[in-house]
């Protein structure tokens, strides 16, 4: 796990780390593509902003395949970011995004649950009216946006990295109540 120190909800850098995670996420997001399907160094890849009311962190994680150590599947982590901050996103790639960022907001409104979530993390953080004025920010973003906060936010200052292990022979499921999930 690699968490960067970000900015909290309602800054005005937010909607491009937003965006630049929603690039990065997903089985079509280039980390996955990068580490998962094309080095197959990862069976799993997620990247992330999270806005909270003072403060924010980006994460982005990786689970290494087998043969693999949890060291290559960081560098190519840091390969990914590093292509973030010296190549401009394709219009064409960042529209992709957006579309989905639209789509998916929609899909969270259409049902009382989504909707009051959506109110609930507003209020508490910055006021429930930004849910109406939010997407547009989102919509704003430009690939020049996206390379500048990935190289103003993702260096090696702010970054935090916690790497996990498996004891060698140890089941996955050793708690009990993991077990009871199935």
């Amino acid at each position: 796990s690699i968490r960067y120190h970000s900015v909290r909800d309602g800054h005005v850098d937010e909607p491009p780390l937003v965006v630049l995670g929603q690039l990065l996420n997903g089985r079509t997001g280039r980390l996955y593509k990068a580490l998962v399907e094309e080095q197959e160094v990862a069976t799993s890849a997620f990247g992330g902003q999270s806005g909270y009311k003072y403060e924010g962190l980006f994460e982005l994680r990786g689970t290494a395949t087998q043969g693999t150590t949890p060291e290559e599947v960081e560098l190519a982590i840091y390969a990914e970011l590093n292509r973030l901050k010296q190549e401009l996103v394709p219009e064409r790639e960042l529209q992709k995004v957006k579309n989905q960022n639209a789509a998916g907001t929609f899909r969270d409104l259409r049902s009382n649950y989504g909707l009051m979530m959506q109110l609930l993390i507003r209020e508490g953080n910055r006021g429930w009216e930004h849910i109406n004025t939010d997407p547009a920010l989102y919509d704003a973003v430009t690939p020049e946006d996206i390379m500048r906060v990935a190289n103003t936010y993702f260096t090696p200052e702010s970054r935090a990295v916690a790497i996990y292990y498996r004891t060698e022979g140890e089941e996955a499921e050793a708690d009990p109540l993991v077990g009871r999930l199935k």
